[in-house]
């Protein structure tokens, strides 16, 4: 009888523990059949419009078969297109959307075409199926940039090499380096012909030999952005032109700044070996931080993280103008110096605080009474230690509550659309139609001279003062008053460089201070836009 109650109860604690495993087995299988519901019927139900908007935490769980099913609700051809891609890449795409959901943004965007896609690697087999070459060709879609235009890939053995439309090979990739051709005697890495300036093949190493045999490394990171660069031997001219590139780049603050002009004036070696490690944010282009190491005979020279200034342009110069183009516009702007007053941080990107008893220039009708800075600010309601503050290489007008007026032309070229209808981008003709905007925001009629002229002293101009008062019978100051301008201020119109948004601001505070045109800038972009 001992026995048998013994083996009863050795045989009911196997029960409860065979139980304890099912309900444990059967509560694993529950959440897992619950998440992929969850998931499934997110697929079912979400579109190609709402893939663009939705969690990237439910991408990263999201099967390729379903994202293209959704892709395919609303684009049927697009999402069949995709779906001819060879398997290995597909699997690819999958993999890149679950580590970053942005890359399927940018194929929603731009529609790469697989037809396109499968002709630029008819010759380079070996590309066909690699997804790093596939993100490099999406990423060109996606910014506008003619990466491939009149290049050739062909594999050879293990290698597939790129040649120019002359035949003349320029470049080979072989397990993810990119060996490009050596410069010539005066060449520049950065040339405006430099695949370097181009879309950059994600997750590989550009390698290239220098004039003086010096061998360079270009790091590029998952999104095709160089992420570190490796040299050694260098002068402080080739480090200044083919590493920190100061014209392609960044624009750095004062400290950075600082230190290359430094370098340039005192060092005459060449035995510089540098470290340039660039920080990125949130899939930007620009860097955030730049982190450099400089070295000579074992020495160190320069061991810094810089703060790269941050440049907002808008998307229509972004895609038309390189980086290259924008930051030399931004380089010839010219800020105020210090021996006009004093910069809180970056020139061109932070507060800016005038000299008070400076007597700033200008062109036009700025400052024409020739008031100084401090004069200047207790005319426009300003404190004598409120200072000028920049941004994106502009002064920030709304930020100083100096605006009294503004346009947005909403059409996808925005400002473009009247430059061209402007007589070769007038900039008289631009204001003209800006005023009659401003016209119909303030209840008047544009195409009447009497509301025009009102506008026209509303902005300080005295030229249709006489003629308004003989209409309205009134004396001049009445006009002024009318007109919303006691004081007789002089507004400008100012472009911003969103390339949509026109300010009016005070003459005497915009013309006196350099800054980054937006005219000027989107002037570049537009034209290049229309070739």
């Amino acid at each position: 009888m001992k026995y048998i109650n013994i083996i009863l109860i050795v045989l009911l604690l196997g029960f409860v523990s065979s139980c304890a495993k099912i309900a444990k087995n059967t509560s694993k299988e529950v959440a897992k059949e619950s998440a992929e519901k969850v998931v499934k019927e997110t697929a079912e139900n979400v579109s190609e419009s709402a893939l663009r908007g939705f969690s990237r935490d439910a991408l990263r769980k999201m099967k390729w078969k379903d994202i293209l099913k959704s892709i395919k609700k609303e684009h049927i051809n697009f999402g069949s297109d995709l779906e001819r891609l060879d398997g290995t890449l597909q699997r690819g795409i999958e993999k890149t959307i679950h580590e970053d959901p942005s890359f399927l943004e940018k194929m929603l965007a731009c529609k790469p075409s697989t037809d396109e896609f499968k002709v630029l690697t008819k010759d380079a087999p070996k590309l066909a199926e690699n997804i790093n070459f596939y993100k490099m060709f999406v990423n060109a879609k996606s910014s506008g940039r003619k990466t491939f235009d009149g290049l050739t890939l062909k594999n050879e053995g293990s290698l597939v090499k790129i040649f120019d439309s002359k035949g003349n090979k320029i470049a080979q990739v072989k397990d993810g380096i990119v060996t490009l051709n050596p410069l010539k005697k005066g060449e520049k890495i950065f040339s405006d012909n430099s695949i370097l300036n181009r879309e950059l093949l994600p997750n590989s190493i550009y390698k290239i030999k220098g004039e003086n045999g010096v061998q360079y490394l270009y790091k590029i990171d998952g999104v095709g952005r160089i992420s570190n660069i490796e040299a050694k031997g260098l002068t402080s001219e080739e480090l200044m032109t083919n590493v920190i590139n100061r014209n392609h780049d960044a624009i750095f603050d004062e400290d950075g700044e600082q230190i290359f002009k430094n370098l340039k004036q005192t060092y005459k070696g060449n035995d510089l070996n540098v470290s340039y490690r660039l920080d990125y944010t949130d899939g930007l282009e620009q860097p955030k931080y730049a982190h450099l190491d400089i070295k000579s005979q074992n020495k160190t020279l320069v061991s810094k993280t810089l703060k790269v200034q941050e440049i907002d342009f808008s998307d229509f110069i972004s895609k038309n103008l390189s980086r290259e183009e924008r930051i030399k516009i931004m380089r010839d702007a010219k800020f105020p110096t210090d021996g006009k007053g004093k910069w809180s941080g970056a020139r061109g990107n932070s507060d800016f605080y005038p000299n008070l008893d400076d007597v700033p220039k200008s062109k036009g009708y700025g400052n024409k009474e020739g008031l100084t800075w401090r004069q200047i600010k207790e005319k426009w309601g300003l404190k004598e230690n409120d200072p000028i503050p920049y941004k994106n290489g502009q002064p920030d007008f709304e930020a100083m509550n100096q605006v009294y007026g503004k346009v947005v032309w909403n059409s996808e070229k925005g400002i473009g659309e009247h430059l061209k209808a402007s007589n070769n981008f007038n900039k008289l003709t631009l204001d003209i139609n800006a005023n009659k905007k401003l016209a119909e925001q303030k209840g008047l009629n544009p195409n009447d001279r009497f509301d025009r002229y009102v506008i026209s002293v509303y902005r300080g101009s005295s030229e249709y003062v006489e003629k308004l008062a003989e209409h309205w019978k009134c004396s001049a100051e009445e006009v002024w008053k009318r007109c919303d301008n006691p004081t007789r201020r002089i507004l400008v119109w100012h472009e911003n460089l969103d390339g949509k948004t026109m300010i009016l601001v005070p003459w005497d505070i915009h013309a006196p201070l350099n800054h980054v045109g937006g005219m000027k800038m989107y002037k570049e972009a537009y034209k290049k836009s229309i070739g």
